[in-house]
């Protein structure tokens, strides 16, 4: 897993354009609701990975706790947060899985050649 080749370095994703432009959509949606209270969304920048979807809580938070952000609106860029990261789980769990796919297959190739071991009580049993 993570090997020469591996998606999860450079970020392959098993997910269609059409997962991305929701996630996108999710942040652009955050960003508008904290625009309408002043919050400029340069202060909080892109919501690409997991440490930028903490600044991000945290800036809302921040700003609730000082009355510029009504709840109403923390509650939508909260939940913009939130889809993101369940998206970002999502498209992880894909490359993972596609990775272990891709290692299973290697074994099986590798081990279709080899004569099978007898085997008594998990331990080869010698011929």
């Amino acid at each position: 897993m993570g090997g020469k080749g591996s998606g999860r370095a450079s970020g392959g994703s098993q997910f269609s354009t059409k997962d991305r432009d929701r996630a996108v959509a999710a942040g652009k949606k955050g960003q508008a609701a904290l625009r309408k209270n002043k919050v400029e969304p340069l202060e909080l920048g892109d919501l690409k990975d997991h440490e930028d979807a903490r600044r991000w809580l945290e800036a809302v938070g921040q700003r609730v706790v000082k009355g510029q952000l009504d709840n109403r609106d923390a509650q939508a860029a909260v939940r913009c947060v939130s889809e993101w990261v369940k998206l970002e789980a999502d498209r992880l769990t894909a490359v993972v899985v596609s990775e272990l796919s891709a290692d299973v297959k290697r074994l099986q190739r590798e081990l279709s050649g080899t004569k099978p071991r007898k085997v008594k009580c998990g331990r080869p049993v010698s011929t």
